[in-house]
């Protein structure tokens, strides 16, 4: 690779490079990540990347059946080539629309 004189070497991560974590609430990833980027610019601190996961989708299911003795939901999921019934935790699951039985 070819490189001119004025061109200067980036500097590399130490041996001793951290990893940190910033908790935030769900669906203000790219407001917390923007944020930190500006005062890390700002700042001129020797951060290397900034890292937010993808926009997470919680998957809708039908509920086929619930345990209340061991508070799980059996479900199974809209989205699913095959109808396979999942079991799950109950607090893992958000009711968003109700049937009248």
């Amino acid at each position: 690779m070819a490189t001119f004189e004025d061109e200067t070497e980036p500097e590399t991560p130490s041996a001793e490079a951290s990893i940190y974590i910033m908790k935030t609430a769900i669906g203000r990833e790219q407001t917390a990540s923007e944020r930190l980027a500006d005062r890390v610019r700002r700042s001129g601190a020797p951060v290397w990347s900034i890292l937010m996961p993808l926009t997470i989708t919680m998957p809708r299911a039908c509920v086929q059946r619930i345990d209340e003795g061991k508070e799980e939901v059996t479900v199974e999921l809209f989205e699913a080539m095959v109808p396979i019934p999942i079991t799950v935790r109950g607090d893992h699951v958000r009711v968003i629309e109700k049937e009248p039985n």
